[in-house]
């Protein structure tokens, strides 16, 4: 089954897009849902706990969550344009 998988990768690889898009989706649907995995704890600049501190968790999800819809669309986009 793998090996199926990965004959039906380098024939198409443009599917690779969607699934992107099926990760950015899920990823969105977790920062929707108020899943506690999609923001990582921790600290420093590049981590969400930063920005958490500085605007907020709301904040955090909203633009986040714009990242993720930019990824649906890009992904999508790039699928049909290479099929």
């Amino acid at each position: 089954m793998i090996d199926n998988f990965k004959q039906f990768m380098e024939v198409n690889p443009h599917y690779g897009y969607l699934i992107a898009a099926a990760g950015f989706a899920f990823y969105l649907l977790g920062l929707i849902l108020n899943w506690e995995w999609t923001l990582e704890p921790g600290g420093g600049y590049f981590n969400e706990a930063f920005w958490i501190a500085k605007i907020g968790e709301k904040a955090v999800r909203i633009i986040l969550g714009a990242f993720m819809v930019v990824g649906i669309i890009s992904c999508v986009s790039l699928f049909f344009a290479l099929n």
